[in-house]
């Protein structure tokens, strides 16, 4: 799941060429998500956590 939302926002970069403006992109989304109602800043932390696991595996 985590890693489906981060392709949907940034593409499928490989991991050496993933830019700032893309991780600061996918912060702006979750940001809007949270804003807009339905989530919360804990989830988006989980996902985060999930994605820092992949991509330092």
């Amino acid at each position: 799941m985590a890693l489906d939302e981060w392709e949907e926002i940034t593409g499928d970069p490989p991991i050496d060429q993933i830019t700032r403006a893309q991780a600061l992109a996918f912060r702006k989304w979750w940001a809007e998500r949270i804003t807009a109602g339905g989530l919360t800043p804990q989830y988006a932390n989980k996902m985060f956590g999930h994605l820092s696991t992949i991509f330092s595996t």
